[in-house]
């Protein structure tokens, strides 16, 4: 399967996603996809970890449901690692 096809036929640049060949042409180079993986998996970690100090940040601080989000998006906004 060439790495400009999609599974299902699609072969239009409008149906990839924009980084899709970038991962494609690593992969077909030599590179590690488990890898790859691992990396995307550790990111989505790290970004729920994030998401759920912040939420608990923002919780303490709001009153309610409707200062709740803007709370947490002052907490991610004002997260420092």
């Amino acid at each position: 399967l060439c790495c400009h096809r999609r599974i299902g036929g699609a072969d239009d640049a409008e149906s990839r996603s924009p980084h899709q060949h970038e991962v494609e042409h690593h992969v077909h180079k030599g590179g590690d996809a488990h890898q790859h993986q691992r990396q995307a998996s550790a990111a989505a970690l790290n970004a729920m970890a994030l998401m759920g100090i912040c939420g608990e940040r923002a919780a303490a601080a709001s009153a309610g449901p409707g200062s709740f989000q803007t709370a947490f998006l002052d907490a991610l906004y004002a997260f420092e690692a």
